[in-house]
């Protein structure tokens, strides 16, 4: 291709001879330079990516962040998912008396792998998930439990509750 591609320009299409999109214009930055050279992503490899982004839900972040009544929950570290072969979410230590996880059958030492749909591995994520989900709000949580020696996948739906220190 011939095309400028610089800063603030670059990121658009690269059209064939029939108007067909092959490719995404990308300059190459090395740091906060420029470098002078333009590449084309393959249509081929972006597709899938354009496929998800074009059917993501866009969520809004809630007025309160919903609560689900786990305590003291971590995420599983990395020598526990390689020497042990847990999978990768975030590990409940307990669950809250009366809270919507005891309510919905969530127990002690369940490893939450899925929020709603998304993908949970570590606790930071499983935090900002809620934001985007309120106090009232149901959403199915994905849980690996251990089930004689063996983690069994569960999937649990819950509404969120308020927190107990927001008034």
């Amino acid at each position: 291709t011939d095309a400028a591609i610089n800063p603030g320009n670059s990121g658009g299409a690269l059209l064939n001879t029939r108007g067909e999109v092959i490719g995404i214009n990308s300059n190459k930055i090395g740091g906060s330079v420029v470098e002078g050279m333009g590449y084309a992503i393959p249509i081929t490899a972006a597709e899938p990516i354009i496929g998800e982004l074009m059917n993501k839900e866009i969520k809004l972040k809630a007025e309160s962040s919903g609560y689900i009544g786990i305590e003291n929950p971590i995420t599983v570290p990395d020598d526990l998912v390689e020497y042990y072969n847990f999978p990768k979410g975030v590990f409940i230590r307990s669950v809250a008396k009366d809270s919507p996880a005891e309510k919905a059958g969530i127990l002690n030492n369940d490893i939450i792998v899925k929020f709603d749909g998304t993908k949970i591995t570590t606790f930071e994520e499983l935090q900002e998930e809620l934001t985007y989900n309120g106090p009232g709000s149901e959403v199915e949580i994905v849980i690996m439990r251990l089930v004689e020696g063996s983690c069994v996948e569960k999937t649990i739906t819950l509404t969120l509750g308020k927190r107990p220190d927001d008034k």
